[in-house]
């Protein structure tokens, strides 16, 4: 018995029936392209210049996929997620935000006051973490990552403050209240 693995197709005839359905195979997947000029995704996507978050429209209210294949989809996925969170904490400065959600927590005593916001920021984070990746994948370090982490940066400062906040009220309201006389509470931080 001879070295190495054993023989696929025993006839010629096997081999050419066999190359004759992985012909097939390649032709039905071609044939669903429209054009020629059409041609699947690929890792590195050209590169074309953008706007200041590449070329998604400012009325455009959501992105085309939530899975985009180029580097505009992606960064108009961004654009989209920073609508977002600027509606969820409704325009107003982080701090404002966050002081708004203590003093709710302070009045109320409901300890999901910051669970709730927490879930909400959480998903725009995941999102905005998988454009980050992609555009980095598609792009390079370059100008639409820039703009990408432009865009990340308040959204992982509010879901860090939120989760500290989180933190305290399931210790005890009185530790959340001297965290916050002590001025101890990341987002007091941003005050100025």
């Amino acid at each position: 018995m001879g070295r190495g693995h054993p023989r696929l197709y025993k006839t010629p005839e096997e081999k050419a029936l066999a190359n004759r359905e992985k012909s097939k195979c390649w032709y039905n997947r071609q044939k669903h392209a429209k054009n020629s000029s059409q041609r699947p995704p690929r890792y590195r996507a050209d590169k074309t210049k953008s706007e200041p978050i590449g070329g998604a429209a400012p009325d455009d209210p959501t992105p085309s996929s939530t899975e985009p294949v180029d580097v505009p989809g992606w960064l108009s996925l961004v654009a989209y997620t920073e609508r977002q969170f600027n509606f969820l904490i409704d325009t107003a400065t982080i701090y404002d935000y966050l002081e708004s959600l203590y003093q709710e927590y302070i009045v109320e005593d409901w300890p999901e006051t910051f669970s709730v916001p927490l879930i909400s920021v959480q998903a725009l984070y995941k999102t905005i973490t998988q454009c980050e990746a992609a555009v980095l994948q598609l792009a390079g370090v370059g100008i639409e990552l820039r703009d990408v982490e432009r865009a990340a940066a308040p959204i992982r400062l509010v879901l860090q403050c939120l989760e500290e906040m989180e933190c305290y009220a399931s210790l005890s309201k009185a530790k959340t209240l001297e965290a916050h006389y002590g001025g101890q509470l990341r987002y007091q931080s941003l005050h100025q």
